[in-house]
């Protein structure tokens, strides 16, 4: 099997993993999908940083609390619903308190809890924020597709992620890569 090789934004060299099994079109396709997801996110991380000195987990941690119906998360259900381990979500909310962006308090039913809630000044990054993120997907992502291809790879998502289903409860986003 030929080994393609592809390049990252530095212009490195990123080898392609072969995986028994697959073809040259199928290991192609799933290597050019890995690819371009981790440097589309590595870019939003970049410019996320210099625009705003939050990550792109810090965006999905504060839209996340921002959007919830009662303006706040336990610590262990931020986990659940970023897909992310509880030290790293204790670290991002590190991250996040000295720049006054989230607060902590003690759940008043259960002094072992923790809630985690966005500030104002939280809200306010996060709203400068999304625009920077869709300016972003629109000049690295969407600008890339004609609407036809945005369809075509929206209906292709979609089937892959039903068939999934993945169980939010016992897997984390750190567990799969």
């Amino acid at each position: 099997m030929l080994n393609i090789r592809s390049v990252d934004y530095t212009g490195r060299q990123l080898p392609m993993v072969q995986l028994p099994g697959l073809d040259f079109i199928e290991q192609t396709c799933w290597h050019e999908f890995l690819n371009s997801s981790i440097q589309l996110f590595a870019a939003l991380d970049v410019r996320f940083k210099e625009m705003h000195g939050i990550t792109l987990a810090d965006i999905r941690l504060l839209d996340l609390l921002a959007t919830s119906d009662r303006g706040l998360y336990r610590k262990s259900e931020l986990s659940r619903a970023l897909m992310l381990t509880p030290n790293r979500v204790a670290q991002l909310i590190r991250h996040l308190k000295p720049q006054r962006l989230v607060t902590q308090s003690i759940t008043p039913y259960d002094r072992r809890g923790v809630f985690v809630s966005i500030t104002v000044a939280g809200r306010a990054r996060l709203e400068a924020a999304r625009e920077t993120f869709a300016e972003e997907v629109r000049t690295h992502w969407l600008d890339r597709m004609s609407r036809q291809q945005m369809m075509a790879l929206t209906d292709i998502h979609r089937r892959i992620t039903t068939q999934l289903q993945i169980d939010t409860e016992s897997a984390t986003l750190e567990d799969l890569i």
